[in-house]
């Protein structure tokens, strides 16, 4: 009896001694190593596992110093692991960054009150360089306006004080040419960001800190950024501050290519200070001056400031080189209208307009011919138009008939023809010749009509027309209808058929309706002449679109869920169809299957076969070492691939312990102006039970831009906009009832517009637990409902005196379906 006790506590000292001296993972690892780990990971944009690791570094952190570095680096990861998008987490890290910076900001409150050393504002270093980069990245902006902007001119200060040294240098360099990509923007929310762009680049090429090429450089970048009086100063010191460096070429030439953006001669005899010589040997001159300048700067570069140079100096010789010709007119007039176009023009002499008429026989006749003439263009184009017959000329027009001395002038007018023109096509060709006795033309196409076509391609294959008067709109009724439907031009180049898709004619019945059968080839577009009135459209699809899918395989991919964990279990199951005569079969064919992310592969063309149902399954394990990313899926059916469609994701996720979410305590028509809404946010356990006593913070964000500036409504904007502006920084707290319940109430101003949307976040906070998060969005109406039209196809045409049904589904605040009369 005594020999089994023996083995067990031999059995048991065995274990004792192996497991006291094995290592426990991670318990030897140190700050700098679990530090190290954390930005591995924020390298790899792993962002949840930085976190976490930036967490475990907090703990070991060896002072203060270190640990609100990890506690910044950490808040950091959050925001990315959640996404910019989220308001909530905006918000909170928002909350962080301003709580982290306020030591460094002079408050004016206590302004005052700092006698005693007390308040005393944080001297800007290093942390502070941290917290503003993260500023930068959440985009700040969002909230306060010219804040980031504020935020770069601080921190450019800031590098630009550091005590000189190569690496003070190259670290104010690099974060100027990072902000260089505004130097292009073009963003409503920041209308002035060029402007201070340029002066963060003067401030910094003027101040002196940097050598003289990166302060040359700096000075460049501001190249055409601000004002243009400011811009005029601006080049006045350009050339001394490039002078004797690498960067004087591109200074040369920009200065040039700016003098020379004028108008007309007078302006830049009266501009030009350093070129006047040049300009005495006239249009050569400037050429050859420009094509010097262009030979200085680098053939092969990546620096935007010699492309930009070199871009400006391009634009000037294409200008230049190349004489220069444009015309404008509208495409339709009225037999009513006086007929008029703009012409402007440079380096092109005896400019004459001959106006040419044509039938609807000689249009088709110049379509079908336009997409062999691709490579004509000007006067080549407008003699081959000419030798067709039916193109008539009906009048020639001498234009600029006392153009200025100098060829190198700009010339612009707005010219009329004598008298209205009857319906028809027409073209206008504008011609003049320059050099030596070369000709230039452009050529304009337009057509006179009284009438406008409304029409439609419906659902059963036919074509709705309807002819109406241009000026009333006025039914035409019993006018004889020509239609033609035209292929693009390069289908036409493709398949060298006739341009002509298809023609239909017929003739409107009382109301100006004619229906035709619709065609089931595709179209450019459309041309129609209605009782001798022609009308040109874009915007009518004459033929039915076949949908009939020719995919040879079809296969779906199903799983057991759409998230794993590295060491789990996928199971998975896919079907395949192959077409066979017209229809779907089970798939005979022999498959391979593969599975991987970015850095693990789970499967490799590995060997699958269908069952009579057409059906394959398997299953494989995760490694603990993949790294989070999505899945990619490949499945080869024979010799071909086939699209599969589905897939899933990895990820170190814990599964949450609670679910929330948020409702309307009160009823729909407290959603109104005016009105008292009470929201209320439900906190449970998955395994039954409510979360009592858990704080809550809520926020409640109203989002409208779409406010009506009727008359006398300026004062309610003026009061909706506070009232806007103070509800999305009010943060409500409550506590979970016994229920898990908390009620928050918000009362609306009467100012609020009908459609604002207000959207409510809530986060429970339970102790020794993960923060559970819910959010929803209500919709202010005048009634406490509003209306959702149906997307079901309806006839969008009817014809004068018909009905038509409109159908709507009626929704309360929150986006339930309700009754009402």
């Amino acid at each position: 009896m005594k020999f089994p006790s023996i083995t067990r506590r031999l059995a048991l000292l065995f274990f004792v001694v192996v497991f006291s001296q094995a290592p426990i993972a991670g318990a030897d690892k140190t700050y700098e190593a679990q530090l190290a780990e954390a930005r591995r990971f924020d390298d790899e944009k792993s962002w949840a596992l930085a976190r976490d690791a930036y967490g475990a570094a907090l703990k070991l952190a060896p002072d203060d110093e270190a640990k609100r570095w990890c506690e910044l680096w950490q808040a950091r990861a959050e925001w990315r692991a959640k996404g910019p998008k989220n308001w909530s987490v905006q918000h909170n890290f928002d909350e962080k960054l301003n709580e982290w910076i306020s030591p460094y900001q002079t408050n004016e409150r206590d302004s005052g009150a700092n006698v005693a050393g007390k308040n005393a504002v944080r001297a800007k270093d290093e942390f502070w360089l941290g917290i503003v980069e993260c500023c930068m990245e959440a985009r700040l902006e969002h909230s306060e306006r010219g804040k980031l902007w504020d935020l770069r001119r601080e921190t450019l200060d800031y590098l630009a004080s550091a005590t000189p040294s190569e690496k003070a240098n190259a670290r104010l360099m690099a974060f100027v040419r990072g902000m260089n990509y505004f130097r292009n923007s073009s963003s409503s929310d920041e209308p002035e960001a060029k402007a201070r762009f340029a002066e963060v680049l003067g401030h910094i090429a003027h101040a002196g800190v940097l050598p003289r090429e990166d302060r040359a450089w700096c000075a460049l970048a501001s190249y055409g950024l601000s004002e243009p009086d400011i811009a005029a100063r601006h080049m006045r010191v350009l050339a001394t501050l490039c002078a004797d460096t690498r960067y004087e070429a591109a200074a040369n030439a920009l200065i040039f290519s700016k003098e020379m953006r004028c108008r007309d001669a007078k302006t830049i005899l009266n501009a030009v200070t350093a070129n006047r010589e040049i300009l005495r040997d006239g249009y050569a001159g400037l050429l050859e001056r420009a094509t010097q300048l262009r030979a200085k700067l680098p053939k092969k570069t990546q620096d935007h400031v010699f492309l930009a140079a070199t871009d400006a100096l391009n634009d000037l010789i294409g200008q230049w080189k190349f004489p220069y010709l444009r015309g404008h007119m509208a495409s339709t007039f009225g037999t009513a209208d006086r007929v008029q176009f703009s012409v402007g023009t440079a380096r092109v002499r005896n400019i004459k307009a001959d106006l040419h008429s044509y039938d609807l026989t000689t249009y088709r006749a110049l379509l079908e011919m336009e997409a062999g003439l691709d490579k004509l263009q000007g006067t080549a184009l407008l003699e081959k138009y000419r030798a067709v017959p039916g193109v008539r000329l009906l009048r020639s027009m001498p234009l600029f008939v006392s153009p200025p001395e100098d060829s190198f002038a700009w010339q612009s007018e707005v010219f009329h023809l004598e008298q209205p023109l009857e319906p028809g096509f027409y073209m206008l060709a504008l011609s003049g010749d320059y050099g030596d006795g070369e000709t230039v033309a452009k050529l304009c196409h337009f057509v006179v009509s009284d009438v406008r076509v409304v029409g439609m391609t419906s659902s059963n294959a036919m074509i709705d027309l309807y002819v109406l008067n241009k000026h009333d709109g006025a039914p035409v009724a019993n006018a004889e209808v020509n239609m033609d439907a035209y292929a693009s031009k390069w289908q036409h180049s493709r398949n060298g058929d006739s341009r002509i898709v298809q023609s239909w004619t017929g003739r409107t019945d009382a109301d100006g309706h004619l229906r035709l059968a619709a065609s089931s080839k595709e179209n450019d577009f459309a041309t129609i002449v209605a009782g001798g009135h022609p009308v040109v459209t874009r915007y009518l699809r004459t033929h039915v679109r076949n949908y009939q899918d020719d995919t040879k395989f079809v296969a779906d991919l199903f799983l057991d869920r759409p998230l794993y964990r590295p060491g789990e279990t996928v199971h998975w199951k896919i079907i395949a169809r192959e077409r066979k005569e017209g229809r779907f079969d089970v798939c005979s064919l022999p498959a391979t299957v593969s599975a991987s992310t970015i850095n693990a592969e789970f499967l490799k063309d590995e060997p699958i076969k269908f069952n009579s149902f057409g059906t394959a399954h398997g299953k494989f394990v995760i490694p603990e070492s993949t790294r989070p990313g999505d899945a990619r899926w490949r499945l080869k059916l024979g010799d071909k691939d086939a699209h599969l469609r589905g897939s899933f994701g990895v990820d170190n996720f814990t599964p949450p312990a609670m679910r929330a979410s948020i409702e309307l305590a009160s009823s729909s028509e407290s959603v109104r102006p005016g009105q008292e809404m009470t929201v209320r946010f439900s906190a449970r356990y998955y395994s039954g039970g409510a979360v009592v006593g858990a704080p809550v913070e809520c926020t409640i964000r109203p989002d409208f831009d779409r406010f009506d500036y009727s008359e006398g409504s300026e004062a309610a904007h003026r009061e909706y906009e506070e009232w806007k502006m103070s509800q999305g920084r009010r943060l409500l707290h409550g506590v979970t009832n016994a229920d898990g319940e908390a009620e928050f109430l918000l009362s609306l101003p009467k100012t609020v517009p009908a459609g604002t949307i207000l959207y409510v976040l809530a986060e429970a906070k339970p102790e020794g637990m993960p923060d559970i998060r819910a959010e929803a969005g209500f919709c202010v109406s005048e009634t406490g409902v509003f209306a959702n039209p149906r997307t079901e196809t309806h006839p969008r045409l009817v014809g004068p005196s018909k009905e038509n049904v409109f159908c709507f589904d009626m929704a309360d605040a929150a986006g339930k379906p309700c009754a009402f009369e």
